[in-house]
């Protein structure tokens, strides 16, 4: 299996690229290692430049390979990192580091530097990563929303379907935490994180200020959050701090960032920065010292997985029909690789700094990309929409203490336009069970009111749609279902589904129903029994908006379905 990525670059020599026990290139494959073969191998086989901006002029020549940013180097050995021992970020999450799937290679596009991105850059390398046989594609881009027929890199993407994976992921935290206690002259402690751990487990009590109010040295800075970067330490430092004290803005909610911070420092949660900056207005002679506990499990601030509060939310305004996000996947503090040249704060900590632990939706989308190479390597014949389906069916919606998955922002239960399908489950996703069956989506079916041209300019070739049925997006056979009942007018829709059993040849499936307040649905049958592998059968989803629900079309009215 090859999977392709758009990114930043890599560095080959990382050992997280080791091409020892990996096989050949398979005989699809058809593309390069620009400017010199000598520096792939068999894991990280390819490596093609796209940095030419409009226009996509000539390739320059002596267009640097190396990865200047670290985040397609982190991103593709998160995908498909070979196995590593003894792998670490400065003593911490020590463990053996292994992409998702381990004896995957690696195509990597290089479409973005530290200056930026182009989209005409993105596009061709789509089209190269195609024509070069990749298996999945894993694109990190975050743009806007906008109509399908405006968005170019949708289009290309639609044409890529059939050689890679697309969804949108949302992203989670883990049940691993960095741990960095902060405690407090009146004798108060906080969970916090931070990369830096002191030597000794417990640092000596010391002034705590609010930076800018440093007549005291040494001390402890207390830091409001703005666009933290890691520099911020190294300004505390030469100031004559000897810690620091990272409060999350409101809008981060109870996410923290494990990042190293130069000298000893923590982040803490909103809520509990405005019980320290209380702390600092009560009284004359306000002291803190740090508790450093190093890596630990199961004791994260929410409990595992949690929605990260920096994760985007639906529903998707280009497409309301089709539930947004997808799924989820764990993108907070995630060890993978780094080379050592691309940090200065890392650089200034340890001259080793080969990994690194970086959060964002970029670190969630690798794992997606890999769940979905293992089920291709597994099931070769699934078309992009089937892997999808399994993929969703199978994600958990529950918590590792079995509550339902928490949103970081408030520390409530995580609605469907936070969650998705859930979180997911690659164990499961591999063997669902059951499929979406035939008509799925990408069928080029016409459900958003768009005419024969814009439909063309997605489709990239001619379309009259007078000789397409037209059907609501509800009717597309996904496996989620997405309704509105915006107009006030509708009361009762239902929607037909068709499933596969792709799982045991003779197996029952009965429906199972949690619908919440406002919301009454039916499903007939509610037993599918499957008599035979590959085996199609029916069910109709009946959704009826309840006479106590209101107008309130803000307010989500939802329901989950499973059938087990």
């Amino acid at each position: 299996m090859i999977i392709g990525l758009i990114d930043t670059g890599a560095v080959l020599d990382h050992p997280s690229f080791s091409g020892e026990g990996m096989p050949k290139p398979p005989l699809k494959w058809k593309g390069r290692c620009d400017f010199n073969v000598s520096m792939c191998n068999n894991k990280l086989m390819g490596l093609r430049v796209f940095l030419n901006g409009p226009g996509n002029l000539p390739l320059v020549e002596n267009e640097p390979l190396m990865d200047d940013v670290g985040h397609g180097t982190h991103t593709s050995s998160s995908a498909a990192s070979a196995s590593v021992a003894g792998a670490d970020v400065l003593g911490n999450g020590k463990s053996v580091a292994s992409g998702i799937t381990p004896k995957a290679h690696v195509a990597m596009y290089k479409a973005h530097d530290s200056t930026g991105c182009y989209n005409s850059d993105i596009l061709v390398a789509i089209d190269a990563a195609i024509v070069d046989g990749v298996d999945v594609l894993s694109l990190l881009i975050g743009t806007g929303s906008s109509t399908f027929y405006e968005d170019m890199i949708g289009i290309e993407a639609f044409s890529a379907i059939e050689k890679g994976i697309f969804l949108t992921v949302t992203v989670s935290t883990t049940d691993r935490s960095i741990r960095a206690m902060v405690k407090l002259g009146n004798g108060l402690s906080y969970e916090a994180e931070s990369l830096n751990q002191s030597q000794s487990s417990t640092l000596a009590s010391y002034p705590l200020v609010f930076v800018g109010d440093n007549n005291i040295n040494p001390y402890v800075a207390f830091c409001v959050d703005g666009a933290f970067d890691g520099f911020d330490g190294l300004n505390v430092l030469s100031a004559g701090g000897a810690g620091m004290i990272i409060m999350n803005q409101q809008t981060d909610g109870y996410t923290i960032f494990a990042d190293p911070h130069v000298l000893p420092g923590s982040e803490v949660s909103y809520v509990d920065g405005l019980k320290i900056m209380a702390y600092i207005d009560s009284t004359a002679n306000v002291t803190t010292s740090f508790l450093f506990q190093g890596t630990l499990f199961g004791q994260s601030p929410s409990p595992a997985p949690a929605i990260a509060s920096f994760s985007s939310c639906g529903p998707d305004k280009a497409s309301p029909g089709i539930l947004k996000p997808v799924i989820v996947g764990p993108g907070v503090n995630v060890l993978a690789a780094l080379h050592s040249t691309v940090s200065i704060i890392a650089n200034s900590l340890s001259p080793q700094f080969i990994f690194n632990i970086i959060s964002g939706t970029s670190m969630a989308t690798p794992h997606l990309a890999g769940i979905a190479t293992l089920i291709k390597a597994a099931h070769p014949d699934w078309s992009p929409a089937a892997i999808k389906s399994a993929i969703m069916t199978t994600a958990d919606i529950m918590n590792k203490n079995g509550s339902l998955i928490v949103d970081e922002h408030l520390h409530l239960p995580a609605d469907l336009f936070a969650v998705g399908a859930g979180h997911m489950n690659p164990v499961n996703a591999v063997d669902p069970g059951l499929r979406t069956g035939p008509g799925e989506p990408g069928s080029g079916r016409d459900s958003l009111g768009y005419n024969s041209s814009k439909v063309g300019m997605i489709l990239r070739r001619p379309i009259d749609c007078k000789t397409v049925k037209v059907i609501a997006e509800a009717e597309l056979n996904h496996p989620s279902l997405s309704i509105s009942f915006a107009d006030n007018k509708t009361s009762s829709i239902t929607v037909e589904r068709t499933v596969k059993n792709v799982g045991e040849t003779k197996s029952n499936y009965s429906a199972k129903i949690d619908v919440h307040a406002g919301v009454n649905v039916t499903v007939q049958p509610n037993v599918l029994q499957f008599t035979m592998a590959n085996q199609e059968l029916k069910f109709n989803v009946t959704v009826n908006r309840s006479s106590g629900a209101g107008g309130d079309n803000h307010t989500q009215k939802s329901f989950e379905l499973d059938f087990r």
